[in-house]
């Protein structure tokens, strides 16, 4: 039964005109523009059509959606200008029946927007979930890396050598192929010399190799690392006051846009993030984030598990250098930056004499290496200008990705 307590719109009392109705202006049509439940929305002008139709009233009265079919539209010559009698009945009805036609491509959007925070969430709500991930055993010619795209579909990369970090490297060959999951069976499209079928926790891979790979799951061997005598903790789950414009949840610090109070010159930073799983979003889309050293150079972080490891993909050194292999994890797993900051050096006149430095471990394998900070800053750094000897904050970017940290310190050379 369709419910009457909608602000606006009570038994017995008058419709706001057509004018009135369209400009937002009553309480009725502003519950009506701002609500965001789509239900919600075909139970308010269904009512209304009730109230300013009362001849059709039994067509509505169960409140089913098929009886709005039985609605025939006015002859032509009937429909009158908007200040017609008419015209706000006949408009309601319009209005609703686009609504109901709408919903299935709401349904797809909602659905093609759907993102999990929490690993056993994720596991119990999307079958898909438990198939993306890495599949390897010790001694096998190749390893293989599988991304969930969304509704059963996957890209696996098919990695001689190992995975990143366990013998495959930029210079050994990796092969893409896209699948399709039926049940619980997922079907690779041949590409080349390769086959293969995954099933339960097993890949099978047949052609020029012939393996039988299990899913694992690698855990970063700095995870958890704690702070050294001496060092500043920036963020240990208990309090942000640390930080500014900061917020927490559940322990974790949230990727608000972040910057610490504190600041540094020269320093080693131990982070660790966890970046959301969206098997339907692409790209800088897909769990963005960032970690700006002295506010101005990024370390990207994002959920680019099995990519191809750029300069703008999780340890990439934002608009300077990619990283020299793509460590990155499958999404809901916890990663670590491990970071050694060296400042940028200044004569006793303030001229730089050279550009700061940084070695970057992405879950404990050097993806940098004493990499150059070319530039002033990188983009979208909340600092710029140019440099001077200064200390500087950390800060963590917002991209609208609910992207969440922890275990953060941060411990100043002498």
């Amino acid at each position: 039964m369709i419910q009457e307590h909608i602000p606006g719109v009570t038994e017995g009392a008058h419709l706001p005109t057509p004018a009135l109705f369209f400009s937002g202006t009553t309480p009725f049509a502003h519950h009506f523009a701002t609500t965001r439940d789509h239900s919600r929305r075909r139970e308010i002008l269904a009512t209304l059509i009730r109230h300013s139709c009362p001849q059709q009233n039994s067509q509505f009265g169960s409140g089913s959606q098929n009886h709005l079919e039985e609605i025939k539209p006015a002859p032509r010559d009937m429909i009158d200008t908007p200040a017609s009698p008419r015209f706000l009945p006949m408009m309601l009805k319009t209005l609703l029946l686009t609504t109901l036609s709408l919903s299935p491509l709401i349904a797809a959007e909602k659905s093609n927007n759907a993102t999990w925070t929490v690993f056993e969430k994720a596991l119990k709500e999307d079958p898909d979930f438990s198939i993306q991930g890495e599949y390897f055993k010790e001694g096998s010619a190749y390893g293989i890396q599988v991304v969930a795209l969304g509704d059963g579909k996957f890209d696996a990369y098919i990695l001689e050598g190992g995975l990143p970090g366990l013998g495959w490297t930029k210079d050994k060959s990796r092969v893409k192929l896209s699948g399709q999951r039926e049940s619980e069976l997922v079907t690779f499209a041949r590409n080349g010399d390769f086959n293969l079928t995954i099933t339960g926790q097993t890949a099978k891979l047949s052609g020029k190799d012939v393996a039988e790979l299990p899913r694992i799951a690698r855990q970063s061997p700095t995870l958890g690392a704690k702070a050294p005598e001496g060092a500043s903790f920036l963020f240990d789950g208990t309090s942000t006051d640390g930080w500014t414009n900061a917020k927490m949840e559940n322990g974790l610090l949230l990727s608000t846009g972040t910057t610490s109070k504190e600041t540094f010159k020269d320093y080693s930073l131990h982070l660790e993030f966890l970046t959301p799983y969206k098997p339907h979003a692409r790209g800088q889309g897909r769990g963005n984030s960032g970690v700006y050293f002295g506010g101005r150079w990024e370390t990207q972080v994002l959920d680019s598990f099995g990519l191809d490891g750029l300069m703008n993909e999780a340890g990439g050194i934002y608009s300077i250098a990619a990283p020299s292999v793509n460590m990155c994890l499958p999404p809901l797993t916890w990663q670590t930056y491990d970071v050694d900051f060296t400042n940028a050096k200044f004569d006793a006149d303030g001229t730089r004499t050279a550009w700061p430095t940084m070695t970057v471990k992405l879950n404990g394998i050097v993806i940098h290496q004493d990499q150059e900070l070319n530039k002033d800053f990188t983009t979208a750094a909340p600092l710029s200008g140019p440099l001077k000897e200064e200390a500087r904050p950390v800060f963590l970017q917002n991209h609208s990705n609910p992207v969440a940290f922890r275990n953060i310190w941060v411990l100043p050379k002498k």
